[in-house]
């Protein structure tokens, strides 16, 4: 057996574990598997970005560095502490930090790239294509 391990959606009904997504992938899966000792790891599933938003924002700020001429990252950067940034108090001091893409769900994706999109539009003068036409 190779070393990919793949990951499977589900969900708990009355105590019992049901495949949603990839079902077929999943029975041909543990067809593979009979006969043999199995690790079994639940967790609860996390809405995270899709792959396809985080590619389209990638694909926005290569556009936006040839635009502009400023790395792409340094744009990443703009972005992330003009619509990501926030307040904390540590030990009684408040102090910005700036947060991750990364961590943003897919609805808070969708609203942090609508808002990097206007921005392109009226500050950096860039208009970015829209994402339904290349979907």
């Amino acid at each position: 057996m190779n070393k990919y391990t793949p990951t499977f959606q589900g969900e708990v009904k009355d105590n019992k574990i049901t495949v949603t997504k990839a079902k077929r992938m999943w029975r041909d899966w543990i067809a593979k598997l009979s006969g043999k000792k199995i690790e079994i790891r639940v967790k609860e599933w996390k809405d995270s970005r899709s792959e396809r938003q985080n590619n389209l924002m990638w694909a926005w700020l290569a556009i936006l560095e040839q635009e502009t001429g400023q790395p792409k990252d340094d744009i990443h950067d703009y972005f992330k502490a003009k619509f990501l940034t926030r307040t904390i108090v540590l030990k009684g001091k408040e102090y910005k930090v700036v947060g991750s893409t990364a961590s943003l769900k897919s609805d808070g994706f969708t609203e942090y790239l609508g808002q990097f999109r206007a921005e392109s539009a009226t500050f950096l003068k860039v208009d970015l294509p829209d994402p339904y036409d290349w979907y």
